[in-house]
């Protein structure tokens, strides 16, 4: 069950949200086009890094890396920008690699039975 919205990451057509299910690595990855429902790539347990939350999360098509957020000492700590997430394929297509984006901008809507998720722009 998704319990919490960890990644949303667009360009205003393609999307990869991440949502987080049950444990800290626990999480199930979908990759589509915004608003339409969204394709879930079955992922394994995540690493996180101790660079402050670089997570690499393995699925069994590829490996998304979503960077760590950005940090401005002279402004303290923001989410917002960060560095794009890329996701590399296992069967050797180009990567895609979206800009991170701030998910209270977005409709996230979880179908009852927590296989669909469609991402909506809030207006």
């Amino acid at each position: 069950m998704i319990d919490h919205h960890v990644y949303l990451w667009t360009d205003g057509e393609a999307v990869l949200y991440v949502g987080r299910d049950g444990g800290f690595y626990d999480f199930r990855v979908f990759l589509g086009r915004l608003g339409e429902p969204l394709r879930e790539i079955e992922a394994r347990p995540a690493t996180r890094y101790r660079d402050g939350g670089t997570t690499s999360i393995p699925t069994v098509e590829g490996e998304l890396l979503a960077p760590r957020p950005a940090t401005f000492s002279w402004m303290g700590s923001s989410d917002f920008p960060a560095l794009p997430c890329v996701f590399t394929w296992s069967d050797g297509r180009p990567p895609v690699e979206l800009p991170r984006v701030d998910p209270d901008d977005y409709v996230i809507w979880i179908g009852a039975e927590q296989r669909d998720v469609t991402v909506l722009v809030s207006h």
